[in-house]
């Protein structure tokens, strides 16, 4: 029978039991989601960190070793099998050799120019396009690992709850046997071939059939270009030889600083040596008779592009008195760049230089321009040529009738011979002369004649220009045909002894001869006065015994006045037209025995 106060209280015990129950599971479903991992999560962990897109992870079994309030310590076990099959890079050049046989030397040339882009733009190779890929750049793959395979990874992971989530760490293991070796193709870039794949083999073959291609065009081409490079360089050299022959004259300019007048210069090339050996020569607008002589050679670059004329010239060439750069006594050098138009140049710390090439006809009206006045000086004083004028004294006024015949002349020209007479007498004076062959130094003036006091002639009155007892310098010019100039003591003006002036001339001198020996015969006797140099005198007579008149000869006697018997002989010549008689002493006579 039951009891009624004991229903109540067993009920009220199992409701107990059933909460205490409640309370026990419910702390037990906590204590298990808290340190529960979740297998997918950890799958996934192991996928980003061990399997980097290459392994996916499963079959993961988790055990813990150590627990705390939030931070977990687990063994991992799982499976991870490859995604795609992994390659690696093998060495192009070794496989192309084995595959194909093929000689990387044989190519080494051609692989450089590909892989320098800027190369590959030089003109030489302009025809050698299209440019290939090459097939040793190419990424050759050997397969390391198949896709699907299997390899099996121990751990331990430090795990830590945050929030509803889970940080994992890595704490140790890794995938036995080291894991699968190699990268997915796709980290080769987007072309890559497998060794020993039909289709990628084929590729390559293609590859290193046009590179041998290729190589065939480079070779091509080079060959080619040097052709056309060769044809070049010899055109040019050709151009710049013709341009500095022998007898080519340059035109051009010296300009020191900032000078903008600047020296007038011409440069002549006077010899090439069969090699780059050559002279020159320099001249200013004095004369082109007047030369400074360079020497030197003559230097090029390879390509004939840029050739230079080196030329020096010595102290001891300079010219003296020719004027600027030629009478300088230093060493003078060039070195001046010839251009495709063949001009000259150069610019150093003192001057810079501008020459042009002249043409031919150029440069003989340039030699014309400046030889013009001694040529003209030159013609005028040719051997044989007699000049009619007069001499004017600077000091009396008087002026007097010479004659001027030249009479020689040096080898080179500028030395010259020539005697000054009288038109009248017998008399003679020597000259002797130059011909100033630059205008700076002549003054206009380039005849230059000298004759010295001791060339005077003897029995010229020394107010004569022919017995002037001074050292003579005489300059002249040339004015519509004249020679005119001056020397200290007088003025000159000479003209071409024309025919006229020539028969004139001899007309006087036949009547002056014929005056002459009118009064000159035998028999005839003259009285005067001998005076000796040391200042005494005698009074003589002067007897003609007899004369020749075809020959001129005399014999004559020279007897005193004072003294009876006292006389001595002569002979000598009388010279009709010029009035004049010269008697040489003989051993015969009866002379003073006093003296």
């Amino acid at each position: 029978m039951n009891h009624p106060l004991l229903a109540p209280t067993k009920r009220t015990f199992f409701f107990g039991i059933a909460i205490l129950a409640l309370i026990f599971g419910g702390f037990l479903a906590w204590q298990h989601w808290r340190t529960s991992v979740p297998t997918e999560d950890v799958a996934a962990f192991l996928d980003r960190t061990v399997g980097g897109g290459r392994l996916r992870f499963s079959a993961v079994q988790i055990g813990i070793l150590r627990q705390d309030e939030a931070d977990l310590q687990v063994t991992v076990a799982a499976t991870a099998r490859t995604l795609r099959p992994l390659y690696s890079k093998v060495d192009a050049t070794e496989y192309l050799r084995r595959k194909f046989q093929l000689d990387p030397e044989s190519t080494a040339d051609v692989r450089r120019l590909l892989a320098d882009k800027g190369l590959s733009r030089n003109p030489e190779f302009m025809g050698a396009g299209p440019f290939p890929t090459d097939p040793y750049q190419a990424a050759i793959l050997q397969l390391q690992c198949p896709a699907g395979a299997r390899f099996d990874f121990r751990g331990v992971i430090d795990a830590h709850r945050d929030g509803a989530g889970w940080v994992f760490v890595l704490s140790s293991g890794g995938l036995e046997g080291g894991g699968p070796q190699g990268e997915a193709r796709s980290a080769f870039g987007d072309t890559s071939f497998v060794a020993g794949d039909a289709g990628d083999d084929a590729r390559l073959r293609a590859r290193a059939t046009d590179l041998e291609a290729f190589a065939g065009r480079v070779t091509e081409a080079r060959r080619n270009f040097e052709s056309a490079r060769a044809t070049a360089i010899e055109g040019r050299r050709k151009a710049f030889l013709s341009q500095i022959v022998p007898g080519r004259v340059f035109r051009g300019m010296a300009q020191e600083g900032v000078e903008q007048q600047g020296t007038p210069l011409y440069l002549e090339i006077a010899e090439i040596s069969p090699g780059n050996e050559m002279t020159a020569l320099l001249r200013n607008e004095g004369s082109w008779h007047n030369a400074r002589t360079f020497q030197g050679s003559w230097s090029a670059d390879d390509e004939f592009e840029n050739p230079v004329l080196n030329l020096v010239s010595r102290p001891d060439q300079a010219v003296g008195d020719a004027g600027p750069f030629l009478e300088n006594t230093q060493t003078w050098s060039f070195a001046l760049r010839v251009d495709a138009q063949g001009g000259l140049s150069e610019r150093n710390q003192h001057y810079q230089y501008q020459f042009q090439p002249l043409h031919p006809e150029q440069v003989s009206a340039l030699k014309a321009r400046m030889e013009a006045e001694f040529r003209g000086a030159m013609t005028a004083t040719g051997p044989g040529l007699l000049y009619h004028g007069t001499a004017l004294s600077k000091t009396t006024g008087t002026s007097e009738p010479i004659l001027v015949r030249f009479t020689g002349r040096s080898e080179g020209g500028e030395s010259i011979e020539s005697v000054m007479e009288s038109t009248t007498r017998s008399w003679k004076r020597p000259l002797h002369g130059t011909i100033f062959a630059n205008s700076r130094r002549s003054g206009g003036e380039p005849v230059r004649l000298r004759t010295g006091s001791n060339e005077a002639a003897e029995d010229a009155p020394a107010g004569s220009v022919l017995g002037d007892r001074d050292d003579l310098d005489i300059s002249l010019g040339i004015k519509k045909g004249l020679l005119v100039g001056e020397d200290g003591q007088f003025t000159y003006r000479l003209a071409v002894a024309s025919k006229a002036d020539l028969q004139q001339l001899e007309a006087d001198r036949a009547e002056r001869a014929r005056r002459f020996m009118g009064v000159l015969r035998p028999g005839i006797a003259y009285d005067g006065i001998l005076h000796e140099a040391q200042g005494f005198t005698a009074k003589a007579r002067l007897e003609i015994a007899r004369i020749d008149r075809q020959t001129g000869a005399i014999a004559a006697r020279i007897s005193s006045l004072v003294q009876l018997n006292v006389y001595r002989e002569f002979l000598g010549t009388c010279d009709p037209s010029g009035g004049s008689i010269v008697l040489g002493a003989m051993s015969r006579g009866n002379l003073d025995g006093t003296d």
